[in-house]
């Protein structure tokens, strides 16, 4: 969900049986997206997660709380300047920072 001015609100919810209590970390590249980043900044994270220092982008990470089956958690960043996609590529790491794969957020209807 875009809050317009850049503050954009990403929604992550696992569907993946087989990904409970396994991804530790996601991670925004600025140069994968489209159109590319310049920057992004943290706003809100849940509980048990905290923002990380990337170069070239924007992360958070957990040791306590693990996104889970069926549990949506959400994420507030600010993109500067604010962009136009409809799509945000995450990467979706382990507990020891091993990717797991992508996770596609996609625009959602205001």
């Amino acid at each position: 969900m875009d809050r317009g001015e850049g503050v954009i609100e990403i929604r992550v919810h696992v569907v993946d049986r087989a990904l409970e209590g396994m991804i530790y970390d996601l991670e925004i590249f600025f140069k994968e997206q489209v159109p590319p980043w310049q920057a992004a900044y943290p706003l809100q994270w849940p509980t048990g997660w905290s923002p990380m220092d990337m170069v070239g982008g924007i992360g958070f990470a957990t040791a306590t709380n693990p996104l889970r089956y069926c549990e949506p958690v959400t994420f507030v960043i600010q993109v500067v300047p604010p962009v136009t996609g409809d799509h945000i590529w995450i990467h979706a790491t382990d507990k020891d920072h091993n990717n797991l794969g992508y996770i596609v957020s996609q625009r959602a209807p205001s």
